[in-house]
């Protein structure tokens, strides 16, 4: 924060004098003292520690807001940096596994593993102002949610609704991997890095259309940087969901063992790289890994933009003036 008109700020210098006037009777208008007591008796004392205390604490009032005019005066000012991309960032489409299997609880804090997956997602969107992310899920087949975008807000809400089982109980991942390719611009022009595709998945191909690999050819064929995540740990974990379309509560053991050879295949066959996560901290390190290696490249300037505290400063100056009034004028009646 920075001051517009700093030179006010000397008025500052002069408050601790106020109470000095005050006191020296400079506001005090003429009174004459009279006594009211009978001749030659004893004048009584009043102890009112309560009214001192109100007394005080309407000079406290006063004083602050004496010492907010100022600051208003000042014009305090903050100032914000905002990245302007003029041209497009990289292409980053996310195609997630939704099938039943990743409502698997062997993830941090009894999350599941689709739950787990969305909430690294959304952390690692929150990193590519300028990128345009997109959404796929598979299940028994494969559709693409949103396309390509630079609102990571509508990308943020959409992912949100993502649900176990929304698009049955399989994983066509060949289905997933060729829908993906195909909404994935190839370098040209504005695009100058190569298109993403992160697939995550908990278990091997066994549905669809497209065999896997022929969909990893068409993600290499199309240079797009490749890259196949399996996420969940092995063996038997249990199973607890509630069944969107149906409302019906589903619960059981899984045995998860899915084949990392298949997706390490397919990974190659595709160009890419294949990571397996078994818990929330290693997918966490992976997508922090893949942020790292392909850094945001659209080019941008920097927009600064202003923004004057002086309102909401005199707002509170006059607040603390109404007050300083009404402890002085209408409780104390001025009598102090």
């Amino acid at each position: 924060m920075t001051f517009e008109k700093p030179l006010y700020l000397f008025l500052l210098l002069g408050l601790p004098l106020i109470p000095l006037i005050v006191k020296l009777g400079a506001f005090r208008p003429f009174r004459v003292k009279m006594t009211l007591s009978n001749w030659g008796e004893t004048k009584t004392v009043w102890s009112l520690p309560f009214y001192k205390f109100l007394r005080n604490l309407y000079c406290f009032f006063g004083f602050c807001s004496a010492f907010l005019i100022v600051i208003a005066l000042a014009n305090p000012v903050i100032y914000h940096t905002e990245k302007m991309y003029t041209t497009r960032g990289a292409q980053i489409l996310f195609m997630v596994d939704v099938s039943p299997s990743m409502g698997a609880l062997d993830m941090k804090d009894g999350a599941n593993r689709l739950q787990t997956a969305v909430s690294l997602i959304k952390d690692f969107a929150g990193k590519r102002t300028g990128d345009l992310l997109g959404l796929g899920v598979i299940g028994s087949s494969a559709a693409l949610v949103i396309p390509p975008t630079d609102n990571i807000d509508v990308f943020t809400e959409r992912i949100n609704s993502l649900y176990l089982g929304e698009m049955g109980s399989g994983s066509a991942l060949g289905d997933g991997l060729s829908l993906g390719a195909s909404h994935l611009v190839p370098v040209s022009g504005e695009n100058k890095s190569p298109p993403i595709l992160i697939l995550i998945t908990d278990g091997e191909s066994n549905s669809g259309k497209i065999h896997p690999e022929t969909g990893a050819k068409l993600v290499k064929d199309l240079g797009i940087i490749f890259y196949v995540i399996g996420v969940g740990s092995k063996g038997e974990v249990a199973v607890d969901y509630t069944d969107k379309e149906t409302g019906k509560r589903i619960t059981g053991i899984l045995n998860s063992t899915f084949d990392e050879f298949v997706l390490q295949n397919l990974a190659m066959t595709g160009g890419g790289s294949y990571y397996y996560a078994e818990t929330e901290t290693v997918l966490s390190d992976i997508l922090q890994k893949i942020d790292s290696e392909n850094p945001v490249s659209g080019d941008f300037y920097l927009k600064n933009e202003s923004k004057s505290l002086a309102t909401p400063v005199v707002l509170f100056a006059v607040i603390c003036f109404i007050l300083y009034w009404f402890i002085k004028r209408i409780v104390l009646g001025n009598v102090l």
